[in-house]
């Protein structure tokens, strides 16, 4: 719910004193005019929360954590970029993965810990190394009922850490290079980040299935080549969608949804041309989950 109709609702409805939310929401408005970066607005943040009455406290928490994600990631732009995602991109995800139906769920870039949100009877554990959107992360899966403990600090590109799940699931910050990564307690080079995320997915003994946000260019570049060539002879390749420009925070890149079986039946992969899947408002580009989830569902592998 966005912050300013929900503060505006409690005032017209204050049986519970809940116009309080009034002066709270000029506080959040003072918190959110500041970026992912500075370290101010965390601060306030907790003062903030900790000031809050308990039963309002009870019966709004999550609304106004989730209010004040969605308005730092349009206040930070670019940089929120690789932290926050628009919510339908969770939900899509969520969908592929829900008929998968996992048992453990890895994110080796939570960032704020969308896909723990995806549902509750899945496992789920992620690495993030950034400080400041961790701890924001753990107050997110804390105001949802998750244990904050799932989520690792910790860098992935130096130590990956699937913890024996059977699925991944993750948007990566894109643009981000891992020329020299551990993986499986070895060393290596790596031409992007894009090969590191699709080489320790394909050679992990636990990991059996992915769904991957990654820049288009994963499909084509000569970056991943030789770990496409893998995932084809493996058979793990089970769907692309393209997806349209312009949906994330703060870039235009082209991305895709990829996703990747490792016991597979069939050699026929899955294509599905989502670029005009999008509702455009005055604020922002959105993915039209409903329509492309349609496109899935009729679409014949080729």
């Amino acid at each position: 719910m966005d912050l300013e109709r929900l503060a505006f609702w409690s005032d017209k409805n204050a049986n519970y004193g809940d116009n309080i939310l009034l002066e709270l929401y000029g506080k959040f408005q003072n918190v959110t005019q500041l970026s992912f970066s500075d370290n101010y607005a965390y601060r306030s943040l907790v003062i903030m929360l900790n000031n809050i009455d308990d039963k309002l406290y009870q019966k709004y928490y999550c609304d106004l954590i989730e209010g004040l994600i969605s308005h730092l990631a349009q206040q930070s732009g670019m940089a929120s970029a690789e932290f926050c995602q628009p919510k339908a991109i969770t939900r899509l995800a969520g969908e592929l993965v829900k008929r998968i139906n996992p048992r453990f769920i890895y994110n080796p870039f939570a960032g704020l810990c969308s896909y723990a949100l995806i549902s509750s009877k899945y496992k789920y554990y992620g690495q993030e190394k950034d400080t400041g959107i961790n701890l924001l992360a753990r107050v997110r899966l804390d105001a949802h009922g998750r244990d904050a403990d799932t989520l690792a600090w910790a860098d992935s590109i130096q130590g990956w850490n699937d913890h024996q799940a059977d699925m991944l699931v993750t948007t990566p910050p894109f643009g981000v290079k891992a020329t020299r990564a551990f993986s499986y307690h070895r060393w290596r080079e790596y031409r992007s980040l894009n090969e590191f995320i699709l080489r320790n997915f394909l050679y992990s003994p636990s990991l059996e299935n992915a769904v991957i946000i990654l820049p288009a260019s994963a499909c084509f570049g000569a970056d991943t080549l030789e770990i496409r060539k893998s995932i084809i002879e493996k058979n793990a390749l089970d769907m692309i969608i393209d997806l349209p420009a312009g949906i994330f925070y703060g870039t235009g890149i082209r991305t895709v949804a990829i996703v990747l079986k490792k016991h597979r039946h069939l050699e026929k992969v899955t294509f599905v041309n989502g670029s005009d899947c999008i509702n455009i408002t005055q604020k922002a580009k959105d993915l039209d989950v409903d329509l492309l989830l349609s496109y899935i569902d009729n679409n014949t592998p080729l």
